[in-house]
């Protein structure tokens, strides 16, 4: 779905979104594919061509006037967004649909742990593959899973990985984030301490001359 603008945004915040592609069985032909469906799964492609109808004669030529109009075929076609865009370039977008799932799972798990239930569903609501493209990114992004503790049926979540602490060379600071978060305000600097008061200096005579 990043082909849209080539960012999830939009089609995250539509409901249903919709697109057409080549189909790859008749090069006359196009598919009219549902991308995105938050209410349930759909597989039912539309497969029409652009044809050509006369519609009348012109007065004064008494030439024929064709019209384009739309010729929708009798029957689905059982195919989704991304088998139907891959079936077009030739199945060679199995990484682009990893990829597509990286930045799902950077952009949902951003904020914090996410439910295991609500992200599958929603990958499926934006044509990502759980079984596939989803667990392949989960492998690569090295996601964290917990189980709620203190409930017997207690959910799954995941949530992305911290990185490793880094020393930093002033003041030995370790720093550490999420992969994906957003960063951290940088924490006020600690106020000087205030200088010590010199030391007393000491006065010694040096025998009977008086002599300091």
């Amino acid at each position: 779905m990043l082909r849209i603008a080539d960012s999830l945004a939009y089609v995250a915040a539509a409901r249903h979104v919709y697109v057409v592609v080549d189909d790859a069985q008749n090069e006359k032909a196009r598919l009219f594919v549902k991308a995105k469906n938050n209410l349930a799964p759909d597989k039912h492609a539309l497969r029409f061509m652009v044809g050509l109808q006369e519609v009348g004669l012109d007065p004064e030529t008494k030439e024929p006037i064709w019209a384009p109009h739309v010729e929708w075929d009798s029957q689905h076609v059982e195919v989704t967004a991304t088998e139907a865009m891959e079936a077009v370039e030739g199945g060679g977008t199995k990484r682009e649909a990893q990829r597509e799932a990286e930045e799902f799972l950077k952009s949902t798990l951003a904020r914090g742990p996410v439910a295991k239930e609500e992200i599958e569903e929603e990958a499926k609501a934006l044509d990502i593959s759980p079984s596939g493209a989803l667990k392949r990114a989960k492998k690569k992004l090295q996601i964290r899973t917990w189980k709620e503790k203190g409930k017997v049926d207690g959910k799954w979540f995941w949530e992305l990985p911290v990185i490793p602490a880094t020393m930093q060379h002033n003041g030995g600071e370790a720093e550490q984030s999420r992969v994906g978060a957003p960063d951290a305000p940088d924490a006020p600097d600690a106020p000087d301490a205030p200088d010590a008061p010199d030391a007393p200096v000491a006065r010694l005579r040096c025998g009977a001359s008086g002599a300091e």
